[in-house]
């Protein structure tokens, strides 16, 4: 052999030795890399459905956390209703009835109700919720601008004004409305910052349910509040149209805001409610109001008013007794039926934040489970793999001193294991036979496989 040759035999050795020495190595197109890629994908993809799964609890534990304090909020403000209209109809029944010469004395014998002792009543209630609802929501911010806690104050400041001036005889009936207004203005602003809330967190059947019976039972009450106002001030006003028209309707309101109220509870929970709705108040209320109305329409068409005749008196006082009972009846309802909605709030929040803790496990604990599976797949695969290239080198390096490899790994990397044995031992039992012929022995050895063993033959 020349040296050329020679030199073209070593350059081709070392090209297959470079080769060689990358067998089992990361890269783009290494086994471990398309290992991973085919593991990693599938894995890659349902960890974004789990993250999605979680994202979706966390919407739903944020939803049910601002229902459940919107509704406590609605809790606090609910409370003024009845007190609010409670004095404002005492007040303002007074201020019409001192406007038609009649003092508060009379008007005191000739109905029967003690008006300034509902009034000092009310007061009292509604100065307690408003100081509730200031000191549990100083900073919440108003459609309006302003703080819920700034509003108060300046409402109560408008109050004790206005009751100091009822209280002196020196009213005035638009000042009483004006502030009282305020009032209501303040609750309308936080009912409907409340509906958008609620409409907003309805990421579930449950929380958009507790937002709808909220949103009822705050309707109810107001349909509630309002059919006293025009009853009494329908019979203040001898009949007039307007005030009769208001409360035929508003009644009408509110017997259809019970029936949406009722359908909307789940079942386990109308029982309490039936119960306050065949009371003994709203019995009275149904059967009084009919009649009160008949009655005013009758003294409006005779010009007279409702002190001109004592069956009338006797109406009136039963209808608005009737409507302050049944309001009592209503806000002790609310005193569990609104703490009952924050619980649920608060349950689901419960539920939503261990789903999503669960969730969040669950997608950890697979994503580990991935990682070490797909270790011990890779480590199965590289390490023979690595063994084989390392015995392969050596064969390539013309060292046939090899001892058998131990097959390992999956099946088809032992099967390859098996066949390089298998060559080595070929290859090993070729040169001894080659050694033997470069000896001058001639026996050649039978057991030669294939065009090796012919060659030599």
């Amino acid at each position: 052999m020349t040296e050329q040759e020679e030199a073209t035999m070593r350059q081709r050795t070392a090209g297959r030795r470079q080769a060689s020495s990358r067998v089992g190595r990361m890269g783009p197109g290494s086994l471990g890399a398309r290992l991973l890629t085919v593991l990693l994908v599938p894995i890659i993809g349902l960890q974004v459905f789990a993250f999605r799964e979680v994202q979706g609890h966390n919407r739903s534990a944020a939803s049910a956390a601002q229902v459940s304090a919107r509704v406590a909020l609605l809790q606090y403000s609910g409370q003024l209703i009845v007190p609010l209209y409670v004095e404002l109809t005492a007040t303002d029944g007074i201020a019409q009835g001192e406007q038609l010469g009649l003092s508060r004395n009379v008007l005191t014998e000739a109905v029967g109700l003690n008006f300034i002792d509902m009034i000092n009543t009310a007061r009292a209630q509604l100065d307690a919720s408003l100081d509730g609802l200031a000191t549990a929501w100083p900073d919440e911010r108003l459609p309006s601008g302003v703080t819920l806690g700034e509003e108060v104050a300046e409402i109560r400041l408008d109050l004790a004004r206005v009751r100091a001036q009822f209280d002196a005889a020196e009213q005035r009936a638009s000042d009483v409305t004006a502030v009282f207004a305020r009032i209501v203005a303040l609750v309308d602003q936080i009912n409907s910052q409340s509906s958008t809330i609620f409409e907003q967190s309805a990421t579930t059947r449950e929380l958009a349910g507790i937002g709808a019976e909220t949103e009822e039972f705050l309707q109810l009450l107001e349909y509630a509040t309002t059919e006293l106002r025009f009853v009494t001030e329908a019979g203040i006003s001898a009949g007039d149209n307007d005030q009769v028209y208001g409360a035929i309707v508003t009644s009408g309101s509110f017997q259809s805001s019970l029936d949406r109220l009722r359908s909307l509870l789940e079942p386990q929970r109308r029982e309490a409610f039936d119960t306050m709705v065949s009371g003994d108040a709203f019995e009275r209320m149904d059967a009084a109001l009919p009649t009160w109305v008949s009655t005013l329409v009758g003294l409006g068409q005779q010009d007279a008013t409702v002190l001109d005749d004592p069956v009338a008196v006797e109406l009136m006082v039963d209808t608005v007794v009737a409507s302050f009972d049944r309001l009592t009846d209503l806000q002790s309802y609310g005193m569990t039926f609104l703490p009952e909605e924050v619980q649920r709030a608060e349950a689901i929040q419960a539920s939503a934040e261990r789903s999503r803790h669960d969730a969040m496990v669950v997608m950890i604990a697979a994503v580990a489970a991935s990682l070490v599976l797909l270790g011990l797949v890779l480590i199965s695969i590289l390490r023979p793999l690595r063994r084989l290239a390392r015995q392969s080198q050596l064969v390539v390096d013309g060292d046939l001193a090899l001892a058998p490899m131990r097959p390992t790994g999956p099946t088809d990397i032992r099967v390859v294991m098996r066949t390089f044995n298998e060559m080595v031992t070929t290859l090993r039992a070729y040169d001894a036979q080659v050694r033997k012929l470069a000896l001058g022995e001639m026996q050649i050895d039978r057991t030669l496989p294939g065009p090796l063993g012919d060659t030599l033959r």
